[in-house]
C-alpha cells in the first residue's frame, strides 16, 4: 500500500493497475442500524447498482482528502454549507481492504461517521440516497448481490465481520 507512481483512474482500470480509493459507512444514528448508500447514475461504471459513498485518491492526497473530497462533490454538490455541517462530525477510521478484481484493483481506506442529512446529491453521479436498515440490506446483499457493487458486497462483508 505504497505509492510508487502516479496514473490516471481510467488507465488503472484500463491495465489492472492496483490504486488508492477512500470510502465512507454514513450511519443515521448511533444505534448504527441505519446504513446511507447510494445508486450510482445511469451511464457511469457500475450503474444503477447501490453502494457507499467514495472514490479514487488523487495525486497528493491522503485517504482522509480523497473521502472529505468524495463526500462534498457526491452527497453535498459542493454546497460549502452542507459540507461544513457535515465536516463538524468526526470521521472515524475502520479498516483498509484490498479489492481484487481483474479491471479494478485497488486498496480501499475505510471510514464512518454519523449523519442524518440534510444531503444534496451530485445528480451527474448519483441517481438516489437511501438510509438501509442493516438487517434488511444484509438479507438483500445476500440474495440480490448483483443490486451492490462489488466493492460494496467485500466492505460490508468485511465491516460484519469485525
Amino acid at each position: 500500500n505504497e505509492v510508487i507512481a502516479h496514473e490516471l483512474k481510467h488507465v488503472c482500470h484500463a491495465k489492472g493497475l492496483l490504486h488508492r480509493g477512500s470510502g465512507i459507512l454514513i450511519f443515521r444514528d448511533h444505534t448504527f442500524q441505519q446504513l446511507l448508500l447510494q445508486k450510482r447514475q445511469k451511464g457511469l461504471r457500475n450503474a444503477g447498482r447501490w453502494c457507499s459513498p467514495g472514490g479514487h485518491v488523487s495525486h497528493g492526497e491522503t485517504y482522509l482528502d480523497a473521502i472529505n473530497r468524495e463526500c462534498a462533490e457526491e452527497l453535498f454538490s459542493n454546497d460549502p454549507r452542507l459540507i461544513s455541517q457535515f465536516l463538524k462530525r468526526p470521521l472515524e477510521y475502520l479498516f483498509t481492504i484490498l479489492k481484487d478484481e481483474p479491471e479494478d484493483r485497488e486498496f480501499i481506506a475505510m471510514y464512518r461517521s454519523v449523519y442524518d442529512g440534510p444531503f444534496r446529491p451530485q445528480i451527474e453521479e448519483v441517481e438516489e440516497l437511501r438510509f438501509f436498515p442493516i438487517r434488511e440490506l444484509a438479507e438483500d446483499a445476500a440474495s440480490h448481490p448483483t443490486r451492490y457493487t462489488y466493492a460494496f458486497r467485500c466492505i460490508f462483508a468485511h465491516h460484519r465481520s469485525l
